[in-house]
């Protein structure tokens, strides 16, 4: 070590810094009371805050939030109760219209029922009676029955010819053949579908679009006399005729050659 003493004092003591610096203590306690001062003012603020309950029972605004929520509660079960109306006017709807279809089905079977008693307690005499249809494949019957229709008059039957639609035009295009015809001093009559004239049948040919007689046709007296013509037998040379045996003409035997 070297320098001087009094400029180089060395590492102070407390002793040292008792005497050099008089007031430690002094700013000590002066610490000190502030510190006190400050837990007093602690102890001031924390006193109002031990007058405030834990757990809030009431407030302000408790009775407006209890009030929305009536508000909500009530809207809430209006909208319940309108789903619910809305449910049970589906249900009515769906209720009425079958309602309505089955009654409509019962007013129908009852309308139907009644017109079927109707019909059948009507007279005999205002009953439209449906049409008879007889298919006669026998010529001469048919002919027979149509001839004698004129002993039904003034009975409620009676009795007409269904002809085919092809029979109708021919007998339509036959019948305006008849005037003319007449007027040139033929004897024409329509019988059936086929035109007499002066007793010749005569038929409408649709190609050449005239008057043309029917080949399959002949008069009745030589259809007579075709009918009761005996059959004539070959003779062969020398021979007498023999006796007349009636056989048809189809299996007629062959004759012995003498």
């Amino acid at each position: 070590m070297c320098g001087d003493v009094e400029s180089n004092p060395g590492p102070p003591k407390t002793s040292r810094d008792i005497e050099t610096n008089p007031t430690g203590p002094t700013t000590g306690k002066t610490r000190r009371t502030r510190q006190s001062t400050l837990s007093g003012s602690f102890v001031n603020t924390a006193s109002p805050t031990q007058n405030v309950p834990s757990k809030p029972t009431e407030s302000s605004n408790e009775p407006c939030i209890r009030d929305v929520m009536n508000a909500i509660y009530n809207l809430t079960s209006k909208v319940d109760n309108f789903s619910k109306s809305m449910s049970d006017l589906n249900h009515s709807v769906k209720d009425l219209s079958s309602k309505y279809c089955n009654l409509q089905t019962q007013l129908q079977d009852a309308t139907n029922s009644f017109r079927r008693l109707e019909d059948e307690n009507r007279d005999l005499k205002e009953r439209s009676e449906k049409p008879i249809i007889a298919k006669i494949s026998d010529f001469k019957t048919k002919t027979a029955v149509v001839r004698e229709r004129h002993r039904l008059k003034g009975t409620n039957l009676h009795i007409t010819e269904d002809f085919t639609p092809r029979v109708r035009e021919q007998r339509k295009t036959l019948n305006q053949c008849v005037a003319p015809l007449r007027a040139d001093g033929y004897t024409a009559n329509l019988v059936f579908d086929h035109l007499m004239v002066d007793g010749a049948r005569v038929n409408w040919d649709y190609e050449s679009k005239s008057l043309q007689p029917d080949p399959r046709w002949s008069p009745p007296q030589q259809a007579k006399q075709n009918a009761t013509r005996k059959p004539v037998y070959s003779q062969v040379d020398g021979s007498p005729p023999g006796p007349y045996q009636p056989q048809r003409i189809g299996n007629r035997p062959a004759r012995p050659t003498l």
